[in-house]
């Protein structure tokens, strides 16, 4: 067996060590980036490298705060969620570089993109602590939906298609009926034949009509008896509704009451732990308890959300404002001029042939 050459084992030290600083100046920033190569003072090092530090250190916290939303968002895959948040932390330190180096256009168009990255990103971060600290409270809410939609669905109940046919079919004829019997004189033998077709004999007036089958039913009553049975199946299936919600809400929570009760139901939309299966759903959700107490002014409640919200807007609208000033200086304009460059070099080549 051949021991790997050290020169080797060197290059492949030297490219691990490349590649893992490559990604800390992505990740991180470089101050170097803020300011031209061609004259650069010690006051231009220094706005570079204090603007760098604020814009990356807004950056990595808009990009962890973003982590919770990314992670549900991609059902829990921690590593895809992991990767979109540090890709997002590495745009949002290029964009802060590009804006920072007044060069025409760029910078502009760079400067309106990282603001808004940064509402989009300290958006998120009032949302993320919901999602993070209120499983329990992002459940319920949830819970509560489904019983409603139930609810709905019973209320909105209606017959089979068969039934339905059969309703109509008899409601129809009588109706027709009812206008032909006002054609005919009373007494008169068409009118009698009429009558039997929709309620029967008249010595069956008073007839308990519910031990016929309702195919030998007359036409009328057919289709009071078909409209009883409609009624009487929404009314059975809206008693039964009626004790079942009684049931959850006198359980000591909404999701417990749907596991107890509804069991079928509660599998679908929620785990073994009770957390709500759809990150979808899960995000909606918190996204909507959030912004419902802040429109209410019930900032006390959002906590260590509005902790986090606060942080994200304060350092973004920090690394905002130094971007914009340093790109505003004019010895950083000057770093970027080559011409300046050329000058100063014809200058020191003067000053040796002296």
């Amino acid at each position: 067996m051949t021991n790997k050459p050290n020169g080797s084992e060197s290059n492949d030290s030297a490219k691990f060590f490349a590649l893992f600083w490559g990604i800390i100046h992505f990740l991180f920033g470089n101050s170097k980036d803020y300011y031209g190569k061609h004259y650069a003072t010690e006051e231009v090092k220094k706005s570079a490298s204090q603007t760098c530090g604020v814009v990356t250190i807004s950056n990595v916290i808009d990009g962890v705060s973003v982590f919770p939303l990314l992670s549900i968002g991609f059902g829990g895959n921690v590593v895809l969620a992991s990767i979109l948040s540090i890709l997002l932390t590495i745009v949002s330190n290029y964009l802060g570089a590009v804006a920072a180096r007044r060069k025409k256009g760029w910078s502009s168009s760079s400067l309106r993109f990282l603001v808004a990255i940064n509402i989009i990103m300290s958006a998120t971060a009032l949302v993320s602590p919901e999602l993070m600290l209120n499983d329990s409270g992002i459940a319920e809410v949830r819970a509560d939906e489904l019983v409603k939609i139930q609810g709905d669905k019973i209320k909105n109940i209606t017959p089979s298609p068969a039934a339905q046919k059969q309703l109509s079919e008899a409601e129809s004829k009588c109706q027709k009926l009812s206008k032909e019997i006002q054609q005919f004189a009373k007494g008169s033998v068409q009118r009698g034949d009429i009558y039997i077709q929709m309620n029967g004999e008249y010595k069956d007036k008073n007839r308990d009509w519910s031990e016929v089958p309702v195919s030998q039913q007359p036409w009328c009553v057919r289709s009071k008896t078909l409209s009883a049975s409609v009624g009487e199946i929404s009314r059975k299936a809206q008693a039964e509704w009626e004790e079942r919600e009684a049931r959850i809400a006198a359980a000591s929570s909404a999701v417990i009451g749907l596991k107890t009760v509804l069991p079928e139901l509660y599998d679908q939309h929620f785990d073994e732990s009770g957390k709500v299966r759809s990150g979808t759903e899960e995000a909606r959700i918190a996204i909507e308890i959030t912004y419902s107490k802040l429109m209410k002014g019930e900032l006390m409640q959002l906590g260590f959300s509005l902790f986090i919200f606060s942080v994200s807007v304060v350092t973004s609208a920090a690394s905002v404002y130094l971007v914009v000033n340093h790109n505003k200086r004019e010895d950083v304009q000057m770093s970027f001029d080559e011409q300046l460059s050329i000058l100063e070099e014809e200058y020191q080549q003067g000053n040796m042939e002296d």
